[in-house]
């Protein structure tokens, strides 16, 4: 169990990095790996919030292109991950609405 809260760990730190450097790119990737490991953990309940955070982020945005492409994706996983809910329905609702503007 200690490499899985070693794991959390450094996803936390990394999502606490992205935000300082106000990284859009980077705080998407960073949110996604953390509900990866906290969902890997079994604790989902703690990754209440994570959702709506990168809902925000990602409408938001001023990024474009494939960058964006890939905020997206990491949003729908996000989604994936999270415990089953409101929160996940609007997170990945917003990267579906992402990926429709990206193809029109």
């Amino acid at each position: 169990m200690a490499d899985i809260d070693e794991d959390i760990q450094a996803a936390l730190d990394a999502v606490a990095q992205a935000r300082a450097d106000h990284s859009d790119v980077a705080l998407l990737g960073a949110l996604h790996i953390l509900a990866a490991r906290l969902s890997q953990a079994g604790r989902s309940s703690e990754s209440a919030g994570l959702g709506l955070e990168a809902a925000g982020v990602l409408a938001a945005t001023a990024v474009t292109g494939d960058p964006l492409q890939g905020m997206a994706s990491n949003a729908v996983y996000i989604g994936a991950y999270i415990s089953p809910g409101d929160e996940a329905i609007a997170v990945t609702s917003t990267a579906v609405n992402v990926f429709r503007g990206l193809h029109v």
